[in-house]
Protein backbone atom coordinates (compact mmCIF):
# COMPACT_ATOMS: atom_id res chain seq x y z
CA UNK A 1 0.00 0.00 0.00
CA UNK A 2 2.77 2.47 0.60
CA UNK A 3 4.15 2.28 -2.56
CA UNK A 4 1.02 2.93 -4.28
CA UNK A 5 1.15 6.41 -1.97
CA UNK A 6 4.77 6.79 -2.86
CA UNK A 7 3.74 6.30 -6.87
CA UNK A 8 0.83 8.90 -6.67
CA UNK A 9 2.57 11.82 -4.67
CA UNK A 10 5.80 11.22 -6.90
CA UNK A 11 4.24 11.40 -10.58
CA UNK A 12 1.29 14.31 -10.39
CA UNK A 13 3.86 16.37 -8.65
CA UNK A 14 2.12 19.55 -9.88
CA UNK A 15 -1.24 18.65 -8.32
CA UNK A 16 -2.29 19.02 -4.49
CA UNK A 17 -3.72 15.38 -3.08
CA UNK A 18 -6.02 14.52 -0.28
CA UNK A 19 -3.60 12.75 1.90
CA UNK A 20 -6.73 10.59 3.27
CA UNK A 21 -7.97 9.82 -0.24
CA UNK A 22 -4.80 9.22 -1.41
CA UNK A 23 -4.36 6.41 1.41
CA UNK A 24 -8.34 5.16 1.30
CA UNK A 25 -7.59 4.72 -2.72
CA UNK A 26 -4.17 2.85 -1.94
CA UNK A 27 -5.94 0.71 0.77
CA UNK A 28 -8.70 0.10 -1.79
CA UNK A 29 -6.27 -0.90 -5.18
CA UNK A 30 -4.07 -3.14 -3.05
CA UNK A 31 -7.33 -4.99 -1.66
CA UNK A 32 -7.86 -5.44 -5.67
CA UNK A 33 -4.37 -7.40 -6.21
CA UNK A 34 -4.43 -5.83 -9.63
CA UNK A 35 -1.15 -5.00 -9.49
CA UNK A 36 2.13 -7.57 -9.12
CA UNK A 37 2.72 -7.76 -5.30
CA UNK A 38 6.55 -8.49 -6.65
CA UNK A 39 6.39 -4.76 -8.69
CA UNK A 40 5.00 -2.53 -5.03
CA UNK A 41 7.55 -4.34 -3.04
CA UNK A 42 10.17 -3.32 -5.45
CA UNK A 43 9.10 0.49 -5.09
CA UNK A 44 8.84 0.03 -1.32
CA UNK A 45 12.49 -1.47 -0.95
CA UNK A 46 13.86 1.39 -3.20
CA UNK A 47 12.07 4.20 -1.00
CA UNK A 48 14.45 7.13 -1.48
CA UNK A 49 16.21 6.06 -4.55
CA UNK A 50 12.62 5.55 -6.01
CA UNK A 51 10.92 8.95 -4.67
CA UNK A 52 13.98 10.91 -5.82
CA UNK A 53 15.41 9.60 -8.86
CA UNK A 54 13.41 7.83 -12.16
CA UNK A 55 14.98 4.22 -13.79
CA UNK A 56 15.76 5.62 -17.75
CA UNK A 57 12.70 4.86 -20.24
CA UNK A 58 15.17 3.42 -22.81
CA UNK A 59 15.40 -0.01 -20.63
CA UNK A 60 12.47 -2.68 -20.48
CA UNK A 61 12.48 -2.40 -16.45
CA UNK A 62 12.48 1.77 -16.65
CA UNK A 63 9.34 1.20 -19.27
CA UNK A 64 7.52 -1.58 -16.96
CA UNK A 65 8.11 1.23 -14.02
CA UNK A 66 6.93 4.35 -15.90
CA UNK A 67 3.96 1.67 -17.45
CA UNK A 68 2.97 0.79 -13.88
CA UNK A 69 2.80 4.23 -12.69
CA UNK A 70 1.09 5.72 -15.28
CA UNK A 71 -1.68 3.37 -14.57
CA UNK A 72 -1.76 3.91 -11.04
CA UNK A 73 -1.84 7.50 -11.39
CA UNK A 74 -4.55 7.01 -13.83
CA UNK A 75 -6.95 4.75 -11.95
CA UNK A 76 -6.24 7.48 -8.91
CA UNK A 77 -7.33 10.41 -11.61
CA UNK A 78 -10.41 8.57 -12.64
CA UNK A 79 -11.48 7.94 -9.20
CA UNK A 80 -11.30 11.51 -7.70
CA UNK A 81 -13.55 14.78 -8.67
CA UNK A 82 -10.36 16.11 -10.45
CA UNK A 83 -12.03 15.43 -14.53
CA UNK A 84 -15.48 16.22 -12.36
CA UNK A 85 -14.22 19.61 -10.95
CA UNK A 86 -12.97 20.60 -14.50
CA UNK A 87 -9.47 19.51 -14.20
CA UNK A 88 -8.38 22.04 -12.10
CA UNK A 89 -4.86 21.41 -11.00
CA UNK A 90 -5.15 24.29 -8.06
CA UNK A 91 -7.48 22.83 -6.24
CA UNK A 92 -7.19 19.84 -3.95
CA UNK A 93 -7.81 16.52 -5.90
CA UNK A 94 -10.29 14.28 -3.69
CA UNK A 95 -10.78 10.46 -4.15
CA UNK A 96 -14.40 10.16 -4.67
CA UNK A 97 -14.22 5.50 -4.72
CA UNK A 98 -12.46 3.07 -6.73
CA UNK A 99 -13.43 3.90 -10.25
CA UNK A 100 -15.24 0.90 -12.22
CA UNK A 101 -15.04 2.00 -15.64
CA UNK A 102 -18.56 -0.03 -17.21
CA UNK A 103 -20.52 1.76 -14.43
CA UNK A 104 -22.19 4.98 -15.90
CA UNK A 105 -22.38 6.28 -12.26
CA UNK A 106 -19.07 6.35 -11.91
CA UNK A 107 -17.58 7.50 -15.07
CA UNK A 108 -16.32 11.00 -14.50
CA UNK A 109 -17.22 12.15 -18.41
CA UNK A 110 -20.35 10.22 -18.71
CA UNK A 111 -23.07 13.05 -18.87
CA UNK A 112 -27.01 12.95 -18.06
CA UNK A 113 -29.36 12.40 -21.38
CA UNK A 114 -32.46 15.04 -21.49
CA UNK A 115 -35.26 12.55 -22.75
CA UNK A 116 -37.65 15.33 -23.19
CA UNK A 117 -35.06 16.86 -25.56
CA UNK A 118 -36.44 16.50 -29.80
CA UNK A 119 -34.44 14.70 -31.43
Amino acid sequence: MSAIVKVLYKKPHCLKLDDTGVRRFASDLAARKDISSLKLRIVDAANGLYTHHSPPADNKFGQAIRHSEDRVVTEYLMSSDFFVKGADKNRTVNYLGYYVPFVACNNPFARPVNAASPA
